[in-house]
């Protein structure tokens, strides 16, 4: 093979690995502002005036999801691929893709929206990007992987910065409500750890546009059928969904959603998981971006605090060592 086509080669692929990159620091933005609009959805009735958040953020993640779901469907529909939903849902990654989905769903989107709407986005979000650390110390456990000198120099920082985010509340905020909502953003980081290892695994035989519908809509069913049931939030959900300003708003926050899902699982194909992960990890930057684009055009009222930005910042750098060296998040040759 003469030089020049070995050139030609090497610059390809280095092209793909920086598409990939780009669709990861995409994926992060859209999750960014995904939670950004989430924390919104609650200056609108009914979610405005509900008697219980724990019913109202339940309602919400379950209409988010099926939202997500829906344009999903509408994107494949499109492409020619909704033909291949039951086929497969039929096999077994499909399955394991499912059960991956209601890890993310039911389990960690109800953690996460209650964190929003408890502490704030800002402060959730953090606490939520642990999930790596999570995924590490499970691999240590169930699959003794040995755990690097690097990766548990990432885990202390990750959990030092969790740690000053949630010490001190914003202010005005209500200290029980903000320490409840820190507690339950955990849960994000358990179900989305979990729905990332069994995602990794079915996508290696599954198309990631089918995967990333596949898991917004066992989410949804499992939330319509079981979830929102189980918590009595029907009467809720019948009122929400004759809300047009609320159903407007999570039909966008959706969009960056199912957005964000496509462009990660894309990256993961593209650029690797490790770079993904990194990458992906920075929304918690990106919401605090967004936060005060909100805060600046005057949409909503957000104090920032010295711990906020500090420990949020801690938290990137910690995940970002956890999945990967930083020398091979700027290396793209020979990915």
């Amino acid at each position: 093979m003469n030089s020049s086509l070995q050139t030609r080669i090497l610059n390809k692929q280095v092209g793909y690995a920086k598409r990939g990159m780009a669709s990861a620091v995409g994926a992060g933005a859209l999750w960014g502002l995904n939670g950004v609009l989430l924390g919104f959805v609650f200056n609108f009735n009914p979610f405005l005036t509900a008697v219980s958040i724990l019913v109202a953020s339940i309602v919400q993640a379950g209409l988010h999801d099926g939202f997500a779901a829906i344009w999903v469907i509408l994107y494949n529909l499109k492409n020619g691929k909704i033909k291949e939903y039951l086929r497969t849902l039929s096999t077994r990654p499909g399955k394991i893709i499912c059960i991956g989905g209601i890890c993310g769903g039911p389990l960690a989107m109800t953690g996460y929206v209650l964190g929003i709407n408890l502490a704030g986005a800002a402060y959730a979000m953090p606490i939520s990007a642990l999930c790596p650390c999570v995924g590490a110390f499970l691999a240590a456990i169930f699959l003794k992987e040995r755990i690097q000198p690097r990766v548990w120099v990432g885990i202390i920082l990750a959990v030092a910065g969790a740690i000053i985010v949630s010490y001190v509340p914003p202010e005005g905020a209500d200290p029980a409500n903000f320490y409840l909502g820190i507690a339950l953003a955990t849960l994000a980081t358990l179900g989305w750890g979990i729905e990332g290892a069994l995602g990794s695994y079915g996508l290696d035989l599954v198309d990631p546009n089918l995967a990333t519908g596949i898991k917004y809509l066992s989410s949804f069913v499992v939330y319509l059928v079981v979830v929102i049931p189980a918590c009595g939030g029907l009467p809720f959900l019948f009122q929400a969904v004759v809300s047009m300003n609320a159903m407007a708003l999570l039909a966008v926050a959706a969009i960056t959603g199912a957005g964000c899902y496509i462009f990660w699982y894309k990256a993961l194909n593209m650029t690797g998981v490790s770079r993904t992960m990194a990458l992906n990890d920075t929304y918690v930057l990106w919401g605090l971006v967004f936060t005060a684009l909100f805060s600046a055009v005057g949409l909503m009222e957000f104090s920032f605090t010295p711990n906020l930005i500090i420990g949020a910042i801690v938290v990137v750098v910690g995940v970002i060592l956890v999945v990967a060296k930083p020398s091979d998040l700027v290396k793209v040759r020979n990915n």
